[in-house]
């Protein structure tokens, strides 16, 4: 098949969509960012948005793993193994034990891991100069929603008991390409298969400090609110940035005031109603 690349420049996905698989191959690799570009997006140094470019722009694929001793993927599929009971037992699911000798293997309705990853690498690290960059994030997990948010930390911390202050972050898109304009969170929600282009201002961060990206997320579906309730130890974390490299002066950082995303929507000149309901509800309301 050959695809087009017509949309707009933006942050696109592909993943393995087998019948019955789906799940298994995404869990074992099968998937990775596809990025369009543009004339106005061109990933190149002096591109007319004035955005960061490489080595300053980098994709993020955030996903959740289990993994064995040995550090094999494990994926839950038999009696005893974690959330069997509450997805197969305790939904009275009736698995013939000539087609599931032992109870399995069978898949779950959902998975939640109890480490997260980052381009397939549990926690990793990015060293990164105090300027601005422009990080594209992906959600690939199964069926876990995560609510990101970044926390400046001592020089060498794995976690958030020293914190120094929370990092802004400046969307610029989404799964449907650049937005209008930039908005300025502190925390972003990203659902499985969501994407966010956004860029972090790592000058703010006192030199040789580390800012962690931090996933306040529940660790089970449904779980409502944020902060949601954290099942594991570590599914707090994602990965961490150093703010260590000098600052490279040949290279002029980006400027806000410069950027100019597209497109605006205009007020509409026409209107068009496109569906018109008749009649009376069973209430007898109009």
């Amino acid at each position: 098949y050959v695809y087009h690349n017509s949309p707009p420049a933006g942050t696109l996905w592909y993943h393995d969509h087998a019948l019955g698989l789906t799940r298994l191959n995404v869990y074992a690799g099968m998937a990775g960012f596809y990025i369009l570009r543009d004339g106005s997006d061109t990933g190149e140094p002096g591109n007319p948005l004035d955005l960061p470019t490489y080595p300053y722009e980098a994709a993020l694929a955030i996903q959740d793993r289990m993994f064995k001793d040995n550090g094999e993927l494990f994926y839950p599929a038999f009696p005893g193994d974690p959330f069997y009971d509450d997805f197969i037992t305790g939904e009275g699911a009736a698995l013939p034990p000539e087609l599931f000798p032992g109870g399995g293997p069978t898949a779950l309705a959902e998975f939640f891991g109890d480490h997260m990853v980052v381009n397939g690498k549990i926690w990793p690290r990015m060293d990164v100069e105090p300027r601005n960059y422009r990080l594209r994030l992906l959600n690939g997990c199964d069926s876990r929603f995560l609510a990101v948010e970044l926390f400046e930390v001592p020089a060498g911390d794995i976690d958030f008991a020293r914190p120094v202050r929370r990092i802004p972050m400046t969307v610029i898109g989404s799964d449907q390409g650049l937005a209008s304009s930039p908005t300025g969170v502190d925390t972003l929600l990203i659902e499985t298969g969501g994407r966010y282009d956004v860029i972090v201002d790592f000058s703010a961060v006192n030199p040789g400090n580390r800012v962690i990206m931090k996933n306040i997320g529940g660790d089970e579906p449904f779980g409502g609110d944020i902060p949601g309730p954290q099942v594991f130890g570590e599914t707090d974390r994602i990965m961490a940035f150093d703010v260590i490299l000098p600052l490279d002066t040949a290279v002029p950082d980006v400027s806000f005031g410069s950027i100019n995303f597209g497109p605006t929507v205009p007020t509409p000149t026409r209107l068009r109603k496109v569906a018109l309901f008749e009649g009376k509800d069973e209430f007898g309301r109009l």
